[in-house]
């Protein structure tokens, strides 16, 4: 039984953001994914499972935490009785966070993008992720560098990345 700093034991984590602040959820979640840890995934602030409950914790995260869906995707999680943790400057998100006794890291940086900080959410993911007991973070940057490891030779056989990635021809204007 994992508790960490959460009040209840964890077992499945999600990623909740909208834009640019759900693009560090969106990296790690993947990663997870593609190395076969079906625990960690990401949900649509528009459309929560009812299975997301008290043994989930889900990681919301706004920048300016004003972010109307993501804030009623927060109270939606705290009703389903759901661990939440907030990443924001504070905004709306940070009273909710207050008035509702869920945990809350603020960003000190004020008026940067999302995408700007998108280094800073990734190491804030994975150092939440190591405070539960069933994610080892070590093994995941291991498998991780291997796994880059096989794939940037063949990158560099490539003219571009979007070759590698099949994107040539994709436009449609």
């Amino acid at each position: 039984e994992n508790r960490g700093f959460f009040c209840r034991p964890v077992k499945r984590i999600f990623f909740l953001g909208m834009g640019g602040s759900s693009a560090a959820g969106n990296i790690v979640s993947s990663i997870c994914m593609q190395l076969g840890i079906d625990h960690v995934s990401e949900i649509d602030p528009c459309n929560i499972p009812r299975t997301v409950g008290q043994n989930d914790l889900v990681i919301v995260v706004s920048c300016s935490g004003n972010t109307w869906e993501t804030v009623e995707a927060a109270k939606t999680l705290h009703k389903q009785n759901s661990n939440v943790l907030a990443i924001s400057r504070g905004g709306k998100l940070g009273e909710l966070a207050k008035s509702l006794d869920f945990p809350i890291i603020l960003m000190l940086q004020e008026k940067s993008q999302p995408r700007e900080e998108i280094g800073s959410f990734i190491g804030i993911l994975l150092e939440l992720l190591g405070q539960v007991e069933f994610f080892d973070t070590k093994n995941l940057i291991d498998r991780l560098k291997a796994h880059i490891g096989q794939i940037l030779p063949r990158l560099q056989e490539r003219e571009t990345y979007s070759e590698f990635f099949g994107l040539v021809g994709t436009r449609t204007h």
